[in-house]
């Protein structure tokens, strides 16, 4: 069994380190008794949280993972990232001595920087998480793709899919983009696709929860949707009001649960722009190891994301959960795979956003909900492709080519 070094520049105090970087690694360790050293960057805010810091230690120290918490910097952004790679290259290598550590892990192309580098001096076998396009993930938020940096990025992504042993990357869609980018036409045979995977035994719904919850909103026999996430920025919450209010104008017994720990104002602004009555929905922030309660009180879910080209290796989250809790998803088109649940019959799917593209996606859902096993389908499909377990075993699998 291997000794690897884990490098994420997202810290595990993030939410996205609790449920997408730590579960697949307690596994591995675990059931397949892989030992990890983790290097992650966390940000200020979480770490003064000292319960909730107190509590990841535990965590760690009970499955045995040994943990190198960096600072985040994040202003002045290109040299407060350089200084972070330094002190993080440093750190590493000192790792590597003292760990005897015999492979590399690397989530997302950031931190491939540092493992190249070690790769070299200390002949690493490499697995690259993929974890999406980076670089233009940041261009799709305003990045110039002319730029400087934005050319770095790419030639850093590149190399890395050159050079690594194993490559990990979210969905079928990218793999095309793979073989071409890297200029390796058979980089599938290194190349193993986990979608982002959810612990399917935390995620199920619960019928208790959803007769209380509908009791305690005065929603007993509502039609429910539900949206869980984030709100704003590639997360289309202007438009999913408006598909909102065009679905309750053809319904008006439907309600809308949002479930989100941001700022819900430019929300609710929406909402009451488009003339939706406030009892017809309710926005709550939920504790994380809630919200498979509170998804149970729905009946489909709503997932809108701007579409661009670095989505075409996105995988949501949400999706495996929504899917989990039995929820067949409105979602649109060219989101990572999205296009496999469509021709499953769990997603229903908009072509457009607007009032038109809305009410067609609405009358195809009113045919799929009426089929007696939708929610056991859904769960089917979250089982056959979204399960924790199912990646931990996908993992592994690499990790056995690590080795070879």
């Amino acid at each position: 069994m291997l000794k690897t070094l884990y490098i994420t520049y997202d810290g595990l105090l993030d939410p996205l380190g609790q449920t997408q970087i730590l579960p697949y690694l307690e596994g591995l360790a675990a059931q397949h008794g892989h030992q990890f050293v983790i290097l992650s960057f966390e940000k200020a805010a979480r770490w003064a949280d000292l319960a909730r810091r107190q509590a990841l230690i535990e965590r760690l120290q009970s499955h045995g993972l040994v943990w190198l918490p960096l600072r985040y910097h994040q202003r002045p952004i290109l040299p407060a990232t350089l200084y972070d790679l330094a002190l993080g290259l440093w750190t590493a290598s000192v790792a590597v001595w003292r760990y005897r550590i015999q492979a590399l892990h690397i989530r997302s192309t950031v931190p491939m920087t540092i493992a190249l580098l070690l790769k070299r001096w200390f002949k690493l076998p490499l697995l690259f998480d993929l974890r999406g396009f980076w670089a233009d993930e940041r261009a799709d938020l305003g990045m110039p793709r002319i730029g400087l940096v934005y050319r770095l990025l790419k030639k850093l992504e590149r190399a890395s899919l050159q050079q690594a042993e194993q490559i990990v990357t979210l969905t079928q869609q990218s793999l095309p983009y793979l073989a071409e980018h890297s200029q390796t036409p058979h980089i599938a045979n290194k190349t193993t696709i986990i979608p982002c995977s959810a612990n399917l035994q935390v995620w199920q719904r619960d019928l208790a929860a959803r007769t209380q919850i509908r009791q305690a909103l005065g929603w007993q026999t509502n039609p429910i949707l539900v949206y869980s996430g984030s709100l704003g920025g590639g997360y289309r919450s202007r438009d999913m009001a408006e598909c909102f209010a065009s679905w309750l104008h053809a319904e008006p017994d439907l309600r809308w649960l949002v479930l989100s720990n941001q700022d819900p104002q430019p929300l609710i602004t929406a909402l009451q722009d488009l003339n939706v009555p406030a009892e017809s929905y309710t926005i709550r922030g939920v504790a994380s190891n809630e919200v498979a309660q509170w998804l149970s009180v729905a009946d489909a879910a709503l997932s809108l994301i701007t579409p661009s080209y670095a989505k075409i290796a996105s995988s949501p989250t949400k999706f495996g959960e929504y899917l989990a809790c039995g929820l067949p998803i409105f979602s649109n088109a060219g989101i990572g795979d999205s296009d496999q649940l469509f021709a499953q019959g769990v997603a229903i799917k908009l072509d457009d956003f607007n009032v038109a593209a809305y009410q067609a996606a609405w009358q195809t859902y009113q045919a799929l909900r009426e089929q007696p096993d939708l929610a056991q389908r859904c769960r089917a499909l979250a089982e056959r492709e979204f399960d924790l377990q199912l990646a931990v075993e996908r993992y592994a699998a690499c990790y056995r080519e690590l080795e070879a």
